[in-house]
């Protein structure tokens, strides 16, 4: 759950397997900063508009989900994302 009260650095993928599935926190900074997001074929619904909170993120991979609805504007509120993968949704 992404508003889950875990620290971010601790999310993990429910599915981490070899069929292409999984993914979760892939890097977080010596502040215990997350730098890396990739989620692939698991993720359904909307993209949570609070991701813009995440101000150091570099990389954000959500492609290959099943993720529905229109990419928040908080998102291009994040200065130092250079990485964005959002292909293969149902966005619009």
């Amino acid at each position: 759950n992404f508003l889950a009260a875990t620290h971010e650095c601790e999310w993990k993928s429910r599915i981490m397997d070899g069929a292409g599935r999984g993914g979760g926190i892939r890097r977080c900074d010596k502040n215990k900063t997350v730098v890396e997001i990739s989620l692939y074929n698991e993720l359904t619904g909307s993209i949570p508009s609070e991701l813009g909170r995440l101000w150091n993120l570099r990389t954000l991979y959500l492609g290959r989900n099943h993720l529905t609805g229109t990419i928040p504007t908080e998102l291009g509120m994040i200065r130092k994302l250079s990485s964005l993968s959002l292909q293969w949704n149902d966005l619009s």
